[in-house]
């Protein structure tokens, strides 16, 4: 699906009501496998309007979790490739 601006509006409007229902949101971020990049503004926009936990994921290391859990932009960072990927794990 190509990005609109209104898309913005939409996630938005989603997560204001997802607040009644679900406990979490869980974003991905695929950029590091060479998808488009998601905007920071849309993730805040999603973090400021979900009163739940927020979830991101999507080629974080250590250092850039531990910003996004200090400024408030998640809850939980979620790992996977480098553990799924290891067998000995």
């Amino acid at each position: 699906m190509p990005y609109s601006p209104d898309d913005d509006k939409i996630y938005h409007y989603i997560a204001q009501k997802l607040s009644d229902y679900v406990v979490y949101v869980h974003l991905v971020d695929h950029a590091s496998m060479g998808a488009p990049a998601v905007d920071p503004a849309i993730v805040d926009a999603i973090s400021d309007a979900y009163s739940g936990a927020i979830i991101l994921s999507g080629g974080y290391d250590a250092e850039r979790a531990e910003a996004a859990l200090k400024n408030g932009k998640a809850d939980l960072i979620a790992f996977g490739r480098p553990f799924i990927a290891n067998p000995i794990l």
